[in-house]
């Protein structure tokens, strides 16, 4: 529930699996003071949702979506500037003939609906989007329950929640798929955070938006709906790019995901049913 009096310059919305109560109860104590919004399983009915089964996402084809990925793929063992230069010629080559198809994409899921579980998940991150809308907020935090973090995290978010940006803007927070700072990124800013080309993310267990990138991507799920074989964090990578919106990450970063770090052991896909 939220306080009665506003405590800090951000929305805050956590995803929230009722049954993993551990993770609430750590939540709880390091956002003790804070207006908080829950958002539970119960809170969101998965078929009000506009779901669309598409290769394109956002009018976005599933080539770009694959390529995308593909930079980040390349990027855990070079530059991503080089991972993005490379890109171009494997998608070059792969017009050249079928031999040539697999080199320029990434590991894109097949374009078939995901299970129930991953869906309810999608839809409570678009639910958290639209409750931040309703707000007055310029930022908003969106947690995971698996998020793990300290005050040192709270007070990154707290100084960037001070900055009013011109442009849309993705800020990943947590860390996820071994993914880092390479060395063709520019310095660290004051914020702790580096800008990612493309406008690509980690995982979506931590992360910040301003309000003009939810109101953007709001209308672009009214126009297009919700692709319903990706995951969250593709969906925002791909929305990423179709806005051509400022993306950064965290380094280091402050907000570790859980589930996949082996800090919890309970996951999501044991106690959900499909």
């Amino acid at each position: 529930m939220k306080a009665d009096s506003r405590s800090q310059d951000f929305g805050c919305y956590v995803i929230h699996y009722t049954p993993l109560g551990e993770r609430r109860q750590f939540l709880e104590k390091v956002l003790s003071g804070m207006n908080v919004d829950w958002i539970t399983e119960s809170e969101v009915i998965v078929e009000s949702y506009p779901w669309r089964n598409s290769s394109r996402v956002f009018g976005i084809s599933k080539r770009l979506i694959a390529a995308d990925l593909g930079i980040n793929a390349r990027s855990l063992s070079r530059s991503r500037k080089r991972a993005r230069y490379e890109s171009y010629i494997y998608r070059f080559a792969s017009l050249l003939g079928p031999r040539f198809k697999d080199t320029s994409f990434g590991s894109l899921p097949s374009i078939k609906q995901l299970p129930n579980k991953i869906l309810e998940v999608n839809a409570m991150h678009v639910h958290a989007l639209l409750l931040f809308l309703q707000e007055d907020y310029e930022w908003g935090l969106f947690l995971e329950d698996d998020s793990v973090f300290s005050k040192e995290g709270l007070e990154q978010v707290a100084i960037i929640s001070k900055d009013r940006r011109r442009r849309a803007t993705w800020i990943n927070l947590n860390d996820g798929a071994e993914l880092k700072r390479t060395t063709s990124e520019k310095l660290i800013d004051k914020y702790g955070l580096f800008r990612v080309k493309p406008p690509t993310t980690r995982c979506a267990s931590a992360y910040m938006i301003n309000r003009k990138y939810a109101e953007r991507l709001k209308d672009l799920i009214m126009v297009h709906g919700l692709p319903n074989w990706l995951p969250i964090d593709v969906m925002f990578q791909v929305a990423n790019r179709k806005m051509n919106v400022e993306a950064f990450w965290s380094d280091p970063a402050k907000f570790i995901q859980g589930s996949e770090s082996g800090i919890y052991t309970s996951n999501l896909k044991s106690l959900r049913n499909s």
